[in-house]
This record gives C-alpha cells, sequence and structure tokens, in this order.
C-alpha cells in the first residue's frame, strides 16, 4: 500500500509528491502468525500492518495520484490531447469536488440543439489537492488506530486461533489431567489475549 504526502520546502525551493510504501498484511496473515505461536511483540506488529492496510482511502488516493501523473504527461508531452486532458481534469473534479458533468445536445421540438449538463454527484474528498500543491485545501483525514483495543475487540477470535486443535486438547487431558491443561494450555492464551 502507498501513502502519499506533499512536501513543501521554501528554503531550498523544492516541492514534489512524496510515496512512501507500506508494508501490509492480511487478516489471513495474523492468523497464521498467532497459530504457529509467535511472541507478542511478532503478533503486535502483523496486527499493526493489517489494520495499516485497511486505510479507507488508498484506493481513491492510488486513482488520484494516477491520474494526476496521467495528466503531467499530457501536459508535459509534444502532442496535445484535448480529450485526454478534458478526462483527466474530469476525474480530478469528480474526486475533489465530488461532481462530474456530461454534455449532451439534444432536439428540442422546433429543432433547435440545446446544450444540456447534467451533474452526477460523488463523495467528495477536497483534500487530495494538497497532494497537488494545493496550500488552502483542507488536510487529509487522519487515521489512527489502537492495536490494543482492536485485540480487546478479537479477543475471542485470537484466543480461537491460539488453542490448540479439539483432538490435541483431549489428548493432553487424557495424559496429564484437567488442572495441567488448564496452567498449560488455556491460562497461556487467556493472558496473551485478555478480554480487557
Amino acid at each position: 500500500m502507498k501513502r502519499y504526502n506533499y512536501i513543501k520546502n521554501e528554503r531550498e525551493g523544492v516541492s514534489g509528491l512524496v510515496t512512501t510504501e507500506l508494508e501490509t498484511k492480511s487478516i489471513k496473515d495474523v492468523e497464521t502468525v498467532i497459530k504457529t505461536g509467535k511472541d507478542k511483540a511478532v503478533i503486535d506488529g502483523f496486527i499493526e500492518m493489517y489494520l495499516t492496510g485497511l486505510y479507507p482511502y488508498a484506493k481513491v488516493e492510488e486513482e488520484y495520484i494516477s491520474n494526476e501523473m496521467k495528466l503531467s504527461e499530457l501536459l508535459a508531452g509534444d502532442e496535445v490531447n484535448q480529450g485526454a486532458i478534458d478526462a483527466c481534469y474530469g476525474v480530478r473534479k469528480k474526486l475533489e469536488e465530488g461532481k462530474q458533468e456530461h454534455k449532451t445536445t439534444v432536439i428540442d421540438a422546433e429543432g433547435n440543439e440545446i446544450e444540456v449538463i447534467e451533474v452526477e454527484t460523488f463523495d467528495a474528498y477536497p483534500w487530495l489537492a494538497t497532494y497537488r500543491g494545493v496550500e488552502d485545501a483542507p488536510k487529509p483525514p487522519s487515521y489512527e488506530f489502537s492495536i490494543d483495543e482492536w485485540k480487546i475487540e478479537h479477543c475471542q477470535l485470537m484466543r480461537k486461533w491460539s488453542y490448540p486443535d479439539v483432538r490435541d486438547q483431549l489428548d493432553y487431558l487424557y495424559h496429564y489431567g484437567i488442572e495441567a491443561w488448564k496452567t498449560d494450555l488455556v491460562e497461556p492464551v487467556k493472558a496473551m489475549f485478555p478480554k480487557e
């Protein structure tokens, strides 16, 4: 997953978009690391990478940046493709303002041509303009999460992944008794993933 920031250094006279590649993990990766019995730090690291991947604006940012790069290439090119340039400006307007205009020409009852503009509305992300250096654009929304809160909310699931297979637990009960089963298999999991 990529995250973007527009950086402006007036002292050195440079500005531009900085892209950071973030490693992400799936919920299946989190399950695997828990089932393999990794320590708390490793599990927390995987949970953090999983939660990072849930950033709600990743796709819209990727679409916006891709569009802006395409627009830059078109504007810098030797040939002018006004249709493609207009399409890029349309995508920018759709994402930043939440509007997309469609112009059509219709003929009325008297035979006159009339230009009709239909406006479609979408979710608007005005803060995306910061990625092209617009200084008065709103700041991008923050995305914060708590690993501890996530673990509490998903305690039952994480415990389920941590306990040995039922057959192994029954075998342990048979060979070592209920007290050993509680002490050796149940309590360590409950301690690692407390409900509160």
